[in-house]
């Protein structure tokens, strides 16, 4: 999100400059990759109708996100008049940001953004989104291993690492009836998966793929919970 957000503001800057043939300025983004690659775009005549197509996803945003995106903008002779955010402000950022690109997703007519945002980035490897797929389908973590030629270790850690993005596993078969009433008999607000562990030793699947943070520790112990 961060990425396309400098590509957008380098975009904007290119076009509005050049709209009025001025080639001297400092670029709004320092990043040298953002850069290269709004260079190229540029190159590639994608800005042709850069301007009408921003125009119209701005005018589908609501407009305190749209205003909000605004004041972010430096075109010519023109600064945006954002302020400092805190965190909250940040994640609002956010939030109108992924509604921007939401909406570039859906519109295939609108070439000049489509490329800018350069398309969806897989969050997992390919091979991770197959194991899901092959437990959804009724698999064991075993078949799984097996079909995939995947250690046991690296079938846990794709399955956890789906389920931090958002994937729902058949707990009722991965898990025991057993193991998922001793999940019940632990602390529900305990986020230490070292404790858990040590509490619940048959919960070997976790030992294979150890979570690094208090969130994740806390979606893993949502598992069976």
């Amino acid at each position: 999100m961060r990425e396309f957000e400098q590509r957008l503001l380098l975009a904007v800057q290119a076009v509005s400059e050049a709209a009025y043939h001025n080639n001297q300025y400092e670029p709004a983004v320092r990043d040298w990759g953002a850069q290269q690659f709004v260079r190229r775009w540029y190159a590639q005549n994608r800005q042709g109708k850069f301007a009408s197509e921003l125009t119209a996803a701005f005018a589908l945003l609501p407009s305190a996100a749209a205003n909000r995106m605004a004041a972010r903008l430096i075109g010519h002779e023109f600064v945006g008049g954002a302020q400092a955010e805190d965190l909250a402000g940040a994640f609002l950022h956010l939030d109108d940001l992924a509604r921007l690109v939401s909406l570039i997703a859906e519109h295939l007519d609108w070439p000049a953004l489509q490329s800018l945002w350069g398309g969806r980035v897989a969050l997992l490897s390919a091979s991770n989104y197959r194991a899901c797929q092959l437990i959804d389908a009724g698999r064991t973590r075993a078949q799984v291993g097996a079909q995939l030629h995947l250690k046991p270790s690296t079938v846990n850690e794709h399955l956890l690492a789906a389920t931090i993005f958002g994937w729902q596993p058949p707990v009722e078969r991965l898990y025991s009836p057993a193991l998922r009433q001793a999940f019940t008999q632990v602390d529900p607000h305990e986020l230490d998966y070292q404790k858990l562990l040590a509490a619940i030793p048959a919960a070997e699947f976790f030992s294979c793929a150890p979570v690094s943070n208090l969130e994740s520790a806390r979606k893993v112990a949502a598992w069976l919970t």
